[in-house]
């Protein structure tokens, strides 16, 4: 998505239009209809939020007052657009969510290039170059099966919970950056059995035997400076 629309005229227009909407008309009355805000960074990952306002507005349009159509004027004349980004937007979810929910295998990526088949190719130029752009990952990933009942696991849900966990635990303060907590990972994924761990690693037993020196060696070691005692320890010396 990001190689297809990032650097197109008619996309930048349409963010820069929907930030503009969001900058001017936040504190006023017709705040409540302003598009959702978009990510500065990993922009395109939350393009669903506002490809989905932009279509219910379109929808909605009618409804509008006057100085409601004169701020949001932009959105109807980027219908097609707008229908464009939707179209794609509908297939990509329709893959992550096969691909998610049943593994990738032969089965599902037969299933997703008949989606992109059905929708991107028969979309304008634009469209049907990011519907062989996938339609060839696919067909790549699917040559790497040995057989066709295979089927891998690709979705990075345990990876994210996993770390969503150390993120709701850890410090606001940004200056804190990784601490000693990150230890804690290993022990939450809780190994059930011995026997499931490469090279038998026992966690009960190594947990009872560290030591919050060896916790200190290994922060030394591995982690970058503590960036809140950097600074207490500078205002201490200045004072």
């Amino acid at each position: 998505m990001e190689r297809a629309y990032k650097n197109e005229t008619d996309f930048k227009d349409f963010t820069k239009s929907m930030s503009d909407a969001q900058f001017k008309h936040n504190m006023k009355t017709i705040a409540y209809l302003l598009p959702p805000r978009q990510r500065t960074i990993s922009r395109f990952i939350n393009l669903s939020n506002w490809v989905n306002w932009a279509h219910r507005m379109l929808e909605v349009y009618h409804t509008l007052s006057k100085e409601e159509k004169d701020v949001f004027s932009f959105v109807p004349s980027n219908a097609s657009f707008i229908k464009e980004l939707e179209e794609v937007i509908s297939c990509i979810n329709f893959i992550e969510k096969e691909c998610k929910h049943t593994g990738l295998s032969k089965y599902t990526v037969a299933k997703c290039q008949k989606q992109i088949r059905t929708v991107m190719l028969q979309g304008n130029s634009r469209m049907h170059k990011l519907g062989m752009a996938i339609y060839g990952f696919l067909s790549e990933e699917a040559a790497l099966l040995e057989s066709d009942s295979e089927s891998h696991n690709n979705s990075s849900d345990i990876l994210e919970s996993t770390f969503g966990i150390f993120k709701k635990r850890k410090s606001p303060n940004k200056l804190y950056g990784v601490t000693p907590l990150i230890l804690f990972l290993p022990v939450y994924t809780r190994v059930a059995h011995v026997k499931n761990t490469k090279n038998n690693y026992n966690f009960k037993e190594h947990l009872e035997k560290l030591r919050v020196w060896q916790i200190n060696e290994w922060t030394n070691t591995h982690l970058p400076k503590n960036l809140v005692v950097k600074r207490k320890l500078k205002l201490t010396t200045a004072s």
